[in-house]
């Protein structure tokens, strides 16, 4: 199990992940500190045979995930100083 951290003034801050024994992935950050990224979401892909990853947002220590658009993954991979994200979703 692996979880995105937050690195500032060589302190190191753990974000955390969605519940449950899961991961997460942090792949963008705002000047603001706000993050987007992915974490595990305690589902199964019994067709692959892994963990299922959806979009989420940090905004401080908060997660919250963004969910898909409709399919069983998405990732988000950018974010604006706004807020707009951009992300992607899978089936």
């Amino acid at each position: 199990m692996t979880h995105a951290v937050r690195w500032k003034h060589s302190l190191l801050t753990d974000l955390g992940a969605l519940r449950g024994d899961n991961s997460s992935t942090a792949r963008a950050i705002t000047a603001r500190g706000w993050r987007v990224g992915f974490s595990q979401n305690s589902l199964f892909d019994p067709l692959i045979g892994v963990p299922v990853s959806t979009a989420v947002f940090w905004k401080g220590r908060e997660i919250e995930d963004v969910g898909t658009l409709g399919g069983a993954w998405s990732l988000a991979t950018n974010i604006t100083n706004d807020g707009v994200s951009s992300w992607n979703g899978y089936d």
